[in-house]
Order: C-alpha cells, then structure tokens, then sequence
C-alpha cells in the first residue's frame, strides 16, 4: 500500500503554481512570436528559452509533487494574460516570482522547495537578458 502524506493545504498552492508555469508558457510563446525593434533578437531568444524550461518544470514540479504526497494535482486552468511588450514580460516574470516564493511557505519537503528555486533562478537569469541585454 502507497504512503499517502497528509499535506492537503499545499496541494491547492501546488497545482496553481502547476497551472500558472503552463499558461505562463503559452502567454510567452504568444509575446516571444511578436518580438520586432531594436533588440528583438535578444528579447526573442531570452522568451523562447523561458517558455522551452518553464513547460519542463511544469511537468517536474508537478510529477515531484504527486511523488511525494501520493496524490493527483487537480490543476484548473490559469486565465492568459496578455503581453504585449517588454515590461508587460518583465512584470509577468516579477509576479511569477512572487508566486513561487508564496507556494514555497507551504511545501512540505525541502527537495519541493528546491525545485522551485531553480524555477527562481531561471526566471532571474531571463529577467537579466530582457532588462540589460536587449
């Protein structure tokens, strides 16, 4: 018989965080296909790399997540948010952040936290090459 892990209150935060890395990747593909002007290039390449890793951690976060606690996520569809330039992607990452660090309070293991910090880092290291290098 499975272990089954009494962790209810964070399986909601997790299968929004789950929810939110898949749209977000649908709402930066959408921007990453409109890129034009000065210093598109380096905008388009720092989206299409966001968008390509946040649908893999996705799929991670998520998979870890059930591992640990022997439960299915039930994840409900995040509404799409609309970009339209460079700070409205810039913004969209800043509250991604800001969700993450909310969803990671309430993680019951230490290797959940840590898949949600190379989230973190990811979303920092496009932060940078939108704001310094485009």
């Amino acid at each position: 018989m499975a272990l089954k892990r009494p962790y209810s209150n964070s399986d909601k935060m997790a299968a929004s965080i789950v929810s939110q890395f898949m749209q977000s990747s649908n709402d930066a593909h959408r921007y990453h296909l409109q890129i034009t002007g000065p210093g598109s290039y380096a905008q388009h390449m720092a989206v299409g790399e966001f968008y390509d890793a946040i649908k893999g951690f996705a799929d991670s976060f998520a998979e870890e997540y059930q591992g640990f606690t022997m439960k299915l996520l039930k994840i409900e569809p995040t509404p799409a948010q609309e970009i339209k330039t460079k700070d409205d992607i810039v913004n969209h990452l800043n509250n991604l952040y800001i969700n993450i660090e909310k969803t990671q309070e309430v993680m019951p293991c230490s290797a959940l936290v840590n898949t949600l910090d190379e989230v973190k880092s990811m979303i920092s290291s496009t932060r940078y090459k939108l704001v310094f290098l485009s």
